[in-house]
């Protein structure tokens, strides 16, 4: 798994009627970052899912996005529902790609399971993604969204 570092990464910036409506509050409400390098930002998201981001290390062309990545940011003030893991690769790869995040949530399940058991890890397919629940209330739900479009990291970077 690939980190970009935001850190160092430049967007041009764009006029606000580009943008559309504001995803950022700009009260007391706003997100307060507090994250200030990508080891932290690893950190976060590896106790955030219990260690599967360290599990899915040697996996390449997966992707982290969405409120997971607000919550490592953050700190845990904003709140996160579900990891989001996108495959970023040739579909025919796509299948070994899910099979890896399965290998991954199975043996975190398993670290989280008391006497070494995996007894309830539900898996769940739409056709539009994979959703893996690990445990109830230790991990949130890991999606993995089926889709062969332009990576989200193609449009920033």
């Amino acid at each position: 798994m690939e980190f970009l570092d935001p850190f160092q990464m430049q967007f041009p910036s764009r006029p606000a009627t580009e943008l559309g409506p504001a995803l950022l509050l700009r009260d007391d409400n706003r997100a307060r970052f507090d994250c200030d390098s990508v080891a932290v930002l690893k950190e976060r998201l590896d106790a955030l899912t219990k260690g599967l981001v360290t599990k899915l290390a040697g996996v390449d062309g997966l992707l982290l996005a969405g409120g997971c990545v607000v919550h490592a940011l953050s700190g845990g003030r904003s709140p996160c529902s579900d990891v989001d893991i996108f495959l970023k690769c040739d579909p025919s790869e796509g299948m070994s790609k899910v099979r890896a995040v399965y290998d991954a949530c199975r043996a975190v399940g398993l670290t989280l399971s008391r006497n070494g058991s995996l007894k309830n890890m539900l898996v769940t397919r739409t056709c539009c993604s994979v959703t893996f629940f690990i445990s109830e209330k230790a991990c949130p739900p890991i999606q993995v969204p089926f889709a062969a479009r332009l990576a989200p990291v193609g449009l920033l970077v």
